[in-house]
């Protein structure tokens, strides 16, 4: 399941105090080592552990362009699945 986790940290509690809401999200992305994480990475991360393909990840993603942009700069699934892309006309001899 993909599930966003935010943590009442005083970073986050000053934010949402002043009404600052919309830095909240970029907040959670960086801070993945408290525990925190967005919708976005989480399904990231079921795509990485092959729970469900790249078109499910788009479909359910907050941020279309930035998942796929993350998977096709972090994603060691989609590198080695792109290492034979385009190479259908090519023989070995």
């Amino acid at each position: 399941a993909a599930v966003e986790i935010m943590l009442n940290t005083p970073l986050i509690s000053d934010l949402i105090f002043k009404g600052e809401v919309a830095e909240i999200k970029e907040i959670m992305k960086r801070s993945r080592e408290l525990g925190m994480q967005t919708f976005d990475q989480a399904l990231y991360d079921l795509y990485e552990g092959q729970a469900i393909t790249f078109e499910d990840a788009l479909r359910n993603a907050d941020s279309v362009n930035d998942l796929r942009l993350q998977i096709k700069l972090h994603s060691q699934r989609a590198r080695s699945s792109d290492l034979s892309a385009g190479t259908e006309h090519l023989t070995i001899v």
